[in-house]
């Protein structure tokens, strides 16, 4: 579907409608052409409004109703939905105004519209209330426009009288255009036929074309009986005019005059079909029998008639279904409300145009128009075809108002139809003074439930369509001719025993002398000439050489001699076969000839000079031409190099000697005339003697050699030296001087090539290098027989051969990369003595192209390697190990700093082993210190507390506790102490390790306290330690401990821990601890607690232990988070160093300890 959107003085936007249609059906063509319109104009009516997203009733035209062109003489249709998109005025007013358009199908007049409300616009149908406003706008659909076929035959005199030669004429190739047509789209189709008529027929003879009867040849026009179908030569001569007969569908086929000189006449038509309204009335399959000369030809037609489309309620069709091309009378129908719609309000519009009021003949006026209206029952049909008999339906033209306008329309008041449908039949007449064409135009107006209307309009016209055909023959033809004699007795009469002449050249011209033919006689001396018409020739025969004409017209016709120019014949209704000619021999001059020749040979010496040993050369190709260039004959050498012109005429001839191949021709004018070389070329003058002193000498072309040597140049010089060696199987390329490859070879096992049997010239050498090769410095010695030439050079072979053109190459060197990945523990970028490798990152090798060419893993020290590269641009990329940061990059000297994770490489001609990355773990503890060592230390805390107390509590803790494991030890700990502490401490270990340890501790440390301690205690202990410590004290101790501790403490234990500990001590405690080593350290920590407290509590806890323990520990203690962090296999064990931390917690606990102590006191004292 095409949609055209047409805009109105008002600023519009675009909305998009599609059509219903009540079958689904394309709208093409029959032989009505009809244009479907549809329009829909919106406006605020009454305050309301379309909605947006209204759903619609319609479907969309197909593709198939896009518009197409016909060469047929059909009436034309087209229907156009549409509504006007301005006011509707009360009266009607005589101004048009062409809407504006963004597209070329077709533009629309804006007439007025026949309500008498001026405020009431028409709306698409499902629009709905209280839509948003939208600005005024226009839409019409334009499907295609529909041809009605008629038929253009020429109006021609008919002939008379004749006979009937179906029985002489033979059909073929009889076919039919289409299978399928759409006759209100202007479907039609021809009818296609060959003839043939075996011999002769006379003017007034015919031959019939019947058609069956669901067919006709006029179509919608009114057909006359002087409108004939011409049959043309290619003169523009009619054969045949072809009378159609309506009752009988019969078209006869009369031959004309043109006919009576010719015979065998050929010839075919292409007949217009148009289907017969009356008889083919629905859109169905009809079977077709023809007889074209009594030949059948049986076949079908599928015919479609279109379908009914609406908008809102508006649904008509129109299509005009007769034009009298002589009278200008037309008959247009009107199918209104086909669909049975409520469609209330309608008016049916007529017009004398479609477009504009210029663009057509068409005329609606009372005083030449008629309107007929016609009710169709509801058990009545609607012929698809618009084949009407008006007598089979009720007259109610005066039931309804039809109002003429000036402008060449009328419109008919139908009111609300309830589903009742009209039949409108306009008869009018065009008019006379109007050069336009017929194009008619209808529409319908209903009003929708928004008190708008909607329209649709189809337009109508008329194109033409003609037959064609075309016959001719051949013209009753006559010979003229005879024979051509040797008239041996010079009498001009055929005498027995006188032979023709073949070959001789016999000209015809007409009476006026010009040429028509030629001819040559045959072996027998006869000529003919075929194919003449009467009339008056001349003959001219040419007297062949040697030859002269015999006298003329000495016997009768058919013996005499007519000739030999200007012989007069004459045809008359058959043949003339008496136009002869004689000649006789004439005595010839005895011609002059004389010989020339002698000797091509074979000069040994090169001397110029015929020995007498020096042997002849067979089969060379001598050739003699005259002064003008033609060549006169041409000879070989016999096996002795002799060749010989005999018979030469007298005058200048050039003899010339082809060099036999292989052969270079020797020096000339060397010797005397007998025995020089006369070269290739040379000038002879044939006389009054034979000349045999042309003579050629030739020797053989010397071949030479060409190549030399191919080597490894081991120390790169360009120089063959004694001791290097030549390289086998290089490809040697030989071309000669345009760039044609010659030859190639290889070089043996010495490197040795060789090119031979070649000719002097200028010859290229291309060596192609071997691989694992480059090649070596050109030219670099000054002996030419020992330096290089390159891969590619020039040599010349001058009379010689040329063995100096070598090439050197050396072994092309491999190059390395690579370094290493290291753990950069104190995160400076720089790779330190005591900092470890990482293994198993993995490095990634790129080409230039960014291609991979390898990958590898470091080694347990952190090192990687790629060998084997070429010099070239290269990138390599690290993999970040999980768990790690990238350190700083490019801080120092390349053998030592981080590249990063993607790093350049150039390699140009050395390895490169400064590829280096480094990788540091993130700090995750709460407290500042960055430590990833392994260390093994003891750790010595000594912390006396000192505090003031009521609580007496003397306690000796003695535990003397040695345990030696290795194991990976798991230990569960658990210290169950009854007291108010509260102490969540797990100390999980599992291992392999026996160990028994029994830890006594009895204390009589009487205390509640509060203590709520959560620390990571991280020990590297492989011990497997179950020890119950049961702790009952009751210490009551109210302190107040304020504790300021500045615990400094630097070492190289490297530890990560998380202590969470809940007190009620006031603690400012800087613990601020750097390591960055792997170290097995002494870690001596004395802190001293100063707090003055109401708690009295001495309590000295000396605990000595030594674990020594290597293992790998999975400790899971209650007390929060690990110091140790795990890090990334480096190839070496990672102990925990807790020396700094162990003895700050253990200070800090007991400040804890105090304040949760004191807390609890104070909740007890509560309770």
């Amino acid at each position: 579907m095409t949609q055209l959107l047409e805009n109105s003085n008002k600023e519009s936007t675009e909305e998009k409608t599609d059509l219903q249609t009540n079958e689904n059906e394309t709208l093409q063509g029959g032989v009505s052409n009809n244009t479907l319109n549809r329009e829909v104009e919106k406006e605020n009516v009454n305050g309301i409004q379309e909605k947006p997203n209204a759903q619609k009733e319609e479907k969309t035209l197909s593709d198939s109703q896009l518009t197409r062109s016909s060469q047929q003489d059909n009436s034309t249709t087209t229907a156009s939905p549409q509504t006007n998109d301005h006011q509707l005025p009360i009266k009607h007013d005589t101004s048009y105004e062409k809407s504006t358009s963004n597209s070329t199908l077709n533009e629309q007049p804006m007439e007025p519209t026949p309500f008498p409300n001026n405020t009431v616009k028409t709306e698409e149908v499902g629009a709905t209330q209280n839509a948003a406003t939208v600005p005024l706008q226009l839409q019409t659909v334009k499907g295609t426009k529909q041809l009605r076929a008629v038929n253009t035959a020429a109006v021609t005199p008919a002939v008379s009288g004749g006979t009937n030669v179906n029985d002489k004429v033979t059909a073929s190739n009889m076919d039919i255009s289409e299978s399928y047509i759409e006759p209100n789209n202007s479907g039609s189709f021809y009818l296609n036929s060959r003839f043939t008529v075996n011999g002769t027929v006379k003017e007034g003879d015919y031959f019939t074309v019947k058609m069956p009867n669901a067919v006709n040849t006029y179509g919608d026009t009114r057909y006359y009986s002087d409108f004939r179908e011409e049959l043309k030569n290619s003169n523009g001569d009619v054969i045949a005019l072809g009378e159609y007969d309506v009752a009988s569908h019969t078209l006869t086929y009369k031959f004309t005059s043109t006919v009576n000189n010719l015979q065998n006449v050929t010839g075919s038509f292409n007949l217009t079909q148009f289907m017969d309204r009356q008889v083919a009335k629905t859109s169905d399959t009809y079977p077709l029998k023809y007889e074209i000369a009594g030949e059948s030809f049986n076949t079908q037609i599928k015919v479609h008639y279109g379908q009914y489309h609406h908008i809102g309620d508006s649904n008509l069709k129109s299509m005009i279904t007769m034009e009298d091309s002589k009278t200008g009378e037309y008959e247009q129908y009107i199918y209104v409300n086909p669909l049975k719609k409520d469609a209330y309000g309608t008016v049916v519009r007529v017009k004398g145009f479609s477009n504009n009021l210029s663009d057509s003949n068409g005329q609606v006026n009372p005083d030449t128009t008629q309107i007929k209206i016609l009710k169709v029952d509801e058990k009545q049909d609607l012929n698809d075809s618009f084949g009407v008999d008006d007598s089979q339906y009720e007259d109610v033209t005066n039931q309804f108002k039809t109002v003429y306008d000036e402008n060449n329309l009328a419109d008919i008041h139908f009111g609300d139809l309830h589903g009742a449908r009209y039949i409108i039949k306009v008869t009018s007449k065009e008019k006379e003074d109007s050069s336009a064409d017929l194009k008619l135009s209808s529409s319908m107006y209903t009003k929708n439930r928004y008190g708008q209307y909607d329209r649709i309009t189809w337009d109508n016209h008329i194109v033409k369509s003609s037959s064609s055909g075309n016959a001719d023959g051949t013209e009753v033809s006559y010979q003229l001719g005879d024979k051509v004699w040797n008239d041996a007795n010079k009498n001009g009469i055929q005498d027995a025993g006188e032979f023709g002449i073949p070959g001789v050249k016999v000209i015809l011209k007409d009476k006026d002398g010009n040429f028509l033919e030629k001819t040559e006689t045959n072996a027998n001396g006869k000529y003919v000439f075929d194919n003449l018409s009467n009339g008056i020739y001349t003959v001219d025969f040419e007297a062949p050489e040697g030859y002269t004409a015999s006298p003329q017209n000495q016997g009768n016709d058919a013996l005499d001699s007519d000739g030999p120019t200007s012989a007069h014949a004459i045809i008359s209704d058959g043949n003339n076969l008496t136009i002869d000619q004689g000649f006789y021999l004439t005595e010839p001059p005895v011609p002059t000839t004389h010989n020339i020749g002698d000797k091509v040979w074979e000069d040994l010496n090169k001397d110029g000079i015929q020995d007498d040993n020096e042997p002849g050369i067979s089969n060379v190709k001598v050739t003699l031409t005259d002064s003008d260039g033609n060549v006169v004959d041409t000879r070989k050498t016999d096996d002795k190099g002799n060749y010989l012109f005999e018979d030469v005429k007298a005058g200048d001839y050039i003899v010339t000697f082809e060099t036999p191949e292989g052969f270079t021709p020797t020096q000339t004018g060397q010797g005397t005339i007998d025995n020089d070389s006369n070269g290739t070329s040379t000038k002879v003058t044939v006389g009054d003697s034979d000349d045999l002193s042309l003579d050629s000498g030739f020797y053989k072309t010397p071949k030479y050699n060409l190549g030399n040597y191919v080597w490894e140049d081991t120390n790169k010089d360009g120089k063959q030296d004694s001791t290097e060696k030549g390289i086998s199987g290089v490809t040697v390329t030989l071309k000669n001087e345009n760039g044609e490859v010659l030859q190639t070879t290889k070089t043996d096992k010495d490197g040795k090539y060789q090119f031979t049997d070649l000719n002097n010239g200028t010859y290229k050498v291309e060596f192609e290098t071997p691989s694992g090769y480059t090649p070596t410095s050109v030219t670099s010695g000054n002996d030419t027989e020992k330096d290089s030439n390159g891969l590619t050079t020039t040599g010349v072979i001058k009379d010689a051969d040329n063995m100096t053109l070598d090439s050197g190459f050396y072994k092309t060197p491999k190059y390395s990369l690579g370094d290493y990945v290291w753990y950069d523990s104190n995160k400076d970028g720089k790779q330190d003595s005591t900092e470890k490798g990482i293994k198993d990152v993995k490095v990634t090798l790129l080409n230039e192209k960014g291609e991979v060419i390898g990958t590898t893993k470091t080694d347990e020290n952190g090192k990687y390697r790629f060998d084997n590269l070429d010099s070239g641009k290269y990138k390599v990329i690290f993999e970040k190990p999980a768990g790690l940061t990238q350190t700083g990059t490019n801080t120092t000297e390349d053998d030592k700093d981080a590249d990063g994770g993607e790093v350049d490489v150039t390699i140009t001609d050395h390895d490169d082993f400064t590829l280096d990355n480094g990788y540091f773990e993130e700090d995750t503890s709460d407290s500042d210190s960055d430590s990833d060592s392994d260390s093994d230390s003891d750790s010595d805390s000594d912390s006396d507390s000192d505090s003031d107390s009521d609580s007496d509590s003397d306690s000796d803790s003695d535990s003397d506790s040695d345990s030696d494991s290795d194991s990976d030890s798991d230990s569960d700990s658990d210290s169950d102490s009854d007291s108010d502490s509260d102490s969540d401490s797990d100390s999980d270990s599992d291992s392999d390790s026996d160990s028994d340890s029994d830890s006594d501790s009895d204390s009589d440390s009487d205390s509640d306290s509060d203590s709520d301690s959560d620390s990571d205690s991280d020990s590297d202990s492989d011990s497997d330690s179950d020890s119950d410590s049961d702790s009952d004290s009751d210490s009551d101790s109210d302190s107040d401990s304020d504790s300021d501790s500045d615990s400094d403490s630097d070492s190289d234990s490297d530890s990560d821990s998380d202590s969470d500990s809940d007190s009620d001590s006031d603690s400012d405690s800087d613990s601020d601890s750097d390591s960055d080593s792997d170290s097995d350290s002494d870690s001596d920590s004395d802190s001293d607690s100063d707090s003055d407290s109401d708690s009295d509590s001495d309590s000295d806890s000396d605990s000595d232990s030594d674990s020594d323990s290597e293992s790998d520990k999975d400790h899971n203690d209650k007390t929060d988070k690990s110091n140790n962090k795990e890090l990334p296999d480096t190839g070496n064990d990672v102990p925990n160093n807790d020396t700094l931390f162990g003895s700050l917690f253990a200070t800090l606990g007991g400040l804890f300890l105090i304040g949760r102590r004191r807390k609890n006191k104070n909740n007890n004292a509560e309770k």
